[in-house]
């Protein structure tokens, strides 16, 4: 027994051992992580990164090994001339042209074979590739470097998070390995004969290095995705014969995908963006072969061919990237939000049925904030599905929001201010936790935190303070835990479920109430601060009371009252006939009565004070 004990104080001394390492190496990593934070490290790493990634797949890709053969061997795969050269004989100098073939496979080799593999191979020795790609990595890196720093200072855009940093080098990169790859590839075509050199030569067309510029705009906008499209036209320009015609090329084609794109809503608009696209490129290889040599020709035939395949391929390409990026960078694309605004969603499904008066209600803030975005120029995509999913952390304590309790009895009438003000708070940081687990995206999860602000419950407050005191309470503990609206969207949703909320409580919604209460509203979210940190103008504050003025009166619509029979033997059993035959309609006399019932035995409604 002895042994064993001591045996297993062994192992907790390790264990700890193990964990005060474990601890001590996650301080480390924290510190880390704060002192690039603070210091913007980060940004700096990844430019550098991106920039020594590059260099080194330009460094791999124009690596040239000549092979040394003998008199009278049989050539093994075909060699051509890296580069010009001029090459000293006994009688007068020969020329070697940049692309010449060398060495045709499977032929045998003779003297002036062996001597123009020599020479070539001995120039190779003297020119420094090290030197030539170090100065070209200085050069990526100083664009990099450049674009970055102008695109921040000059809010050109969005703000530019370490996130979106890293998935744009994390692009570049991957724009520069396929040009290296097809590079390669077309230079394989190339060696093939003669018969294919227009075929080669326009091949190059064809790499659809336009999606990198495409899927950069569908998650960062246009703003982001131009210089994007630059810096990949430099950087793929070096893998091919000719750079300047294909940095022109890329450039452009770039730059018209990304235009394209800006407003994607629907994938089939990237297929039809990628045919717009081939059909630029078209015009732009019509203009690069005329530039050289004037006149029809099979080379610009063959590249009006792979023109269009090329602009067709990118956006093929990048529908099949988006939803991976998505899921590896976590945003929120126009085509993942159509997903979200179908109701049949499953944590939608879960809010009919947990909590019905929560979801009726996110129903109605959607259609507010959806009409109010359109009007400010805000995404009414992202508003509308940020509506639907600001309270889905109600389903967990659904009855103790005022919207879902179907009788008269008031849960918070046994609980302590502070407890029902924690219950209430506590909606937000468990949506906050249902956002993740849908996986339904950071801009979703941000509008479902911010959709409260830093606001007060106000009446549990002052409830506290009958009960023990205004000195005894601290205001904060009643206070939504934020952060306030950073976008219009989230400023948005706050609005509006503001404003519906209390349009509940109305006893008469007229024209000129439904007016008063949106202006109330929204001057009192104003004067508390609330829209501090978010964009929104006093002009957008404007077309948002109308809006919302518009929305709610087509919601409050007076309807004709029906004359109701008076042999019939119950109110309560009010009929309809022809195109009025409907079972809702039916019912609307004895819900009106029981509202009023419910209204009379309440002691108070908790819509205007965050319970919905």
């Amino acid at each position: 027994m002895k042994k064993v004990s001591k045996k297993n104080n062994n192992i907790l001394k390790r264990l700890q051992e193990h964990r005060k390492a474990g601890s001590a190496v996650r301080e480390r990593v924290n510190a880390l992580c704060r002192f690039m934070a603070e210091h913007r490290v980060f940004p700096v790493v990844l430019l550098l990164a991106t920039a020594l990634l590059t260099t080194g797949v330009l460094f791999l890709a124009s690596t040239r090994t000549i092979p040394a053969y003998e008199v009278g061997d049989v050539a093994v795969s075909n060699v051509k001339a890296p580069r010009d050269l001029v090459m000293e004989g006994e009688e007068e100098a020969t020329r070697i042209i940049k692309g010449e073939m060398l060495v045709r496979e499977g032929a045998r080799i003779t003297p002036s074979h062996v001597r123009k593999l020599d020479a070539v191979r001995a120039d190779l020795e003297r020119q420094s590739l090290v030197g030539t790609h170090l100065g070209l990595g200085l050069l990526v890196t100083v664009l990099l470097v450049i674009a970055y720093r102008t695109y921040v200072h000059t809010n050109l855009g969005q703000t530019l998070y370490d996130k979106d940093l890293a998935f744009v080098c994390v692009m570049l990169f991957c724009c520069v390995v396929l040009g290296a790859i097809s590079g390669y590839l077309v230079e394989g075509i190339a060696s093939l004969g003669s018969a294919n050199g227009a075929l080669a030569r326009s091949l190059t067309y064809a790499i659809p290095l336009a999606s990198g510029a495409m899927a950069v705009c569908v998650f960062m906008g246009l703003s982001v995705a131009l210089p994007f499209a630059l810096i990949s036209a430099v950087t793929t320009a070096f893998f091919f014969d000719q750079p300047f015609r294909m940095f022109l090329f890329v450039l452009f084609s770039s730059m018209t995908a990304a235009y394209w794109v800006r407003t994607c809503k629907e994938r089939r608009v990237l297929i039809q963006a990628g045919l717009k696209t081939g059909l630029v490129n078209t015009v732009v290889i019509t203009a690069l072969v005329l530039l050289n040599d004037p006149g029809l020709k099979p080379e610009l035939m063959w590249g009006w061919a792979f023109g269009l395949v090329g602009g067709l391929a990118a956006g093929i390409l990048t529908t099949g990237l988006i939803p991976a990026i998505e899921m590896v960078f976590g945003y929120t694309t126009n085509n993942k939000l159509l997903e979200l605004a179908n109701l049949d969603y499953p944590v939608l499904k879960e809010l009919t049925l947990a909590a019905p008066g929560t979801y009726h209600h996110s129903v109605i803030v959607g259609s507010l904030a959806e009409a109010a975005a359109t009007m400010i120029g805000a995404n009414p995509l992202l508003a509308k599905v940020g509506g639907y999913y600001h309270d889905i952390g109600k389903i967990n304590k659904a009855a103790y929001f005022v919207e879902n309790q179907c009788s008269s009895q008031n849960k918070h009438d046994r609980l302590a201010p502070s407890m029902s003000s924690l219950i209430l708070t506590t909606h937000v940081r468990d949506g906050v936790k249902a956002a993740k687990r849908y996986k339904l995206g950071k801009d979703i999860m941000d509008i479902i935190q911010q959709h409260h602000g830093t606001n007060v419950i106000a009446y549990f407050y002052e409830k506290a303070k009958r009960l023990k005191g205004k000195e005894s309470v601290n205001i904060d503990n009643f206070r939504y835990p934020g952060p306030k609206p950073q976008t219009k969207e989230s400023a948005l949703v706050l609005l509006a479920d503001s404003v519906e909320a209390s349009s509940r409580t109305m006893q008469n919604p007229s024209r000129r109430n439904i007016t008063t209460l949106v202006r109330n509203i929204i001057n009192t979210v104003v004067l508390n601060g609330q829209l501090d940190e978010s964009d929104l103008t006093l002009r957008d504050l404007n077309e948002i009371a109308k809006s919302f003025d518009k929305t709610l009166n087509g919601i409050y619509h007076r309807r004709i009252e029906y004359p109701i029979d008076p042999s019939s033997p119950s109110t309560d059993d009010l009929t309809a006939t022809g195109t009025d035959a409907n079972p809702h309609r039916q019912q609307t006399a004895s819900l009106q009565r029981r509202s009023r019932r419910h209204k009379e035995k309440s002691d108070y409604s908790a819509e205007n004070f965050g319970m919905s």
